[in-house]
């Protein structure tokens, strides 16, 4: 009960703007196969979006790896590099 309560004073505060929301300094970046992710993978470093590549893992029938988005980049910027050049082989989450 008191994990909900804090949550909910948390959140008010947030919306309220007296505390910043924490900004993710990761991207989870998911594909079917283990050789498209490497492309993603190595496109990104090439554009500078990632600072740090965590190990490949899968899950069921999909391959997922955690970057460490660059500050200079950002989420946003890795989500549209994926988009724009990959389109829907793999995607940012």
């Amino acid at each position: 009960m008191s994990h909900e309560l804090n949550a909910f004073i948390r959140e008010c505060l947030i919306e309220s703007k007296k505390i910043k929301r924490p900004h993710k300094k990761t991207a989870r970046i998911i594909c079917a196969f283990p050789g498209n992710l490497r492309h993603i993978l190595n496109w990104l470093q090439l554009n500078k979006a990632c600072k740090s590549i965590g190990e490949i893992k899968k899950a069921g029938n999909i391959y997922y790896v955690t970057v460490r988005v660059s500050s200079t980049s950002g989420r946003q910027k890795v989500k549209d590099l994926v988009k724009s050049r990959f389109g829907n082989i793999g995607r940012v989450e």
